[in-house]
């Protein structure tokens, strides 16, 4: 039985919110349609990786999962290995400075690392010393999926399942690190707009990627 049966992860709503036409100056003539993500079970459009991630590393031996968060990603990615790979252990690195809160909800469901981002060399031995394992037993994303086309059911789908629905003139959605956009830029048909919206902590490459889609 594949994992993604075990989880309510993907065909969220595709729902129309008009009173976003009049927040942003949009014609009424132009429908707006937002994509609810937050009906993904656990609550993030992060929930359709996590579940990729973990169907791939059923298959291998390592016995810990890493993964940089700033909350929602490890926190889906907990949640999601607790029940489909309860033999594997997520270790979740997070800056120092992270929300007491935020940990607190990392901690439930998964070992809890604060980590320097900044060091350069931080690297799957110094996090197997900190766990006392052999760092053989250690992988990280992409480790399991050599380049990033291997991950394009994780957030493809989400691009699928729009266009399955309606015909859009452009998708617009935040940028992060750019990986959302570079999968949406990817499987959206060529002849469609990809905007990512970035704030000014975005990274250097989103922040490219998303001008180039402009």
């Amino acid at each position: 039985m594949s994992i993604q049966n075990k989880f309510k992860i993907g065909n969220t709503p595709l729902q129309s919110v008009p009173g976003l036409n009049k927040a942003f100056g949009i014609p009424a003539n132009i429908e707006v349609l937002v994509k609810d993500e937050s009906a993904n079970e656990f609550g993030t459009f992060k929930d359709r990786r996590n579940l990729t991630v973990a169907e791939q590393l059923g298959h291998w031996k390592a016995t810990h999962y890493i993964g940089p968060t700033s909350g929602n990603e490890g926190y889906s990615r907990g949640k999601i290995f607790q029940r489909a790979l309860p033999n594997k252990t997520v270790v979740n690195l997070v800056s120092k400075d992270i929300s007491p809160t935020i940990r607190q909800k990392l901690e439930e469901v998964s070992t809890v690392l604060d980590v320097d981002f900044c060091k350069p060399d931080f690297g799957f031995f110094d996090v197997a010393s900190i766990l006392g394992v052999d760092w053989k037993n250690i992988c990280e994303g992409f480790d399991l999926l050599h380049d990033q086309f291997n991950n394009v059911h994780g957030y493809t789908k989400l691009v699928e399942e729009i266009i399955n629905q309606v015909t859009p003139y452009c998708i617009i959605h935040p940028v992060g690190t750019g990986e959302l956009l570079w999968y949406t830029s990817y499987r959206a048909p060529k002849d469609m707009n990809v905007i990512g919206v970035t704030v000014d902590k975005a990274s250097p490459y989103a922040m490219l990627r998303s001008l180039e889609d402009l």
